[in-house]
């Protein structure tokens, strides 16, 4: 029995040595990995990217290549002038440890959001093919006030609960309260949807092999239109040193 008992032990022994081998393997296999995919983004260049500047490229390629300038250092980004659309316009710059990973375009003299941004909407559906997405919350204000009206209309023809012409006072003072509801709730509608044909926002996202580029409007307190470049391949790397830097600016 005793024979048995110090088998036993010793047979799960060897099973744990093994097992603490086999995560240590496991983890050095993990860290040979990561660090193979770490070289890689360091050694990646893109064919893609914004005009001459291309993912993967150093700040000082950048400055080569498209003539951009250092930034504050609170932007941690280089500033260009370029051209989009035929319209002037400053590109922002930004790097993920010395790789261009983001580029945001900003063009100049906006004065109508929607008319700008339907512009370089065609221009980049024509470059890159429909949009993978699309946003326009003045669409949702133009159903609101049009579902109010319907609603007026409706009762007005005395079809929103009846169907026919009331036949009683106590009926008439019902289709009364309805009709009075009914141009209140549209009222509000409308108001609301006056409110978000003001202040709207737009926004259409493509996709290529290595770059998702949105096109964004706003409308209201900010007026606004931009694109935005990023690096599919070096989004990661860029967000998490956005968020480290910014704990360490806490």
């Amino acid at each position: 029995m005793k024979i048995l008992v110090r088998l036993m032990v010793l047979a799960a022994a060897i099973s744990g040595c093994a097992t603490y081998e086999q995560r240590v393997a496991e983890y050095k296999r993990a860290q040979r990995e990561e660090q193979a995919r770490a070289k890689a983004l360091d050694e990646y260049l893109s064919p893609e990217g914004f005009q001459a500047a291309k993912w993967g490229m150093s700040r000082e390629d950048v400055v080569k290549a498209t003539g951009a300038l250092r930034a504050p250092n609170s932007l941690r980004a280089l500033l260009g002038r370029v051209v989009v659309g035929g319209r002037p316009a400053v590109a922002a710059y930004f790097f993920a440890r010395d790789r261009l990973a983001r580029v945001w375009v900003f063009p100049e003299g906006v004065s109508n959001v929607r008319a700008e941004y339907s512009a370089l909407q065609a221009g980049l559906t024509e470059k890159y093919g429909t949009a993978r997405e699309t946003e326009d919350t003045a669409k949702s204000a133009d159903w609101a006030a049009a579902f109010g009206a319907m609603a007026v209309t409706m009762a007005q023809s005395n079809t929103f609960s009846y169907g026919r012409e009331p036949k009683s006072a106590g009926e008439y003072a019902r289709y009364e309260s309805e009709l009075a509801s009914s141009r209140d709730n549209a009222a509000a509608l409308s108001t609301r949807a006056d409110a978000a044909l003001s202040r709207y926002s737009l926004r259409s996202v493509w996709e290529t092999d290595e770059s998702e580029i949105q096109l964004v409007g706003l409308s209201g307190n900010e007026t606004l239109v931009q694109i935005r470049y990023t690096s599919t391949r070096l989004r990661g790397r860029f967000e998490a040193d956005e968020l480290r830097q910014t704990a360490d600016d806490l």
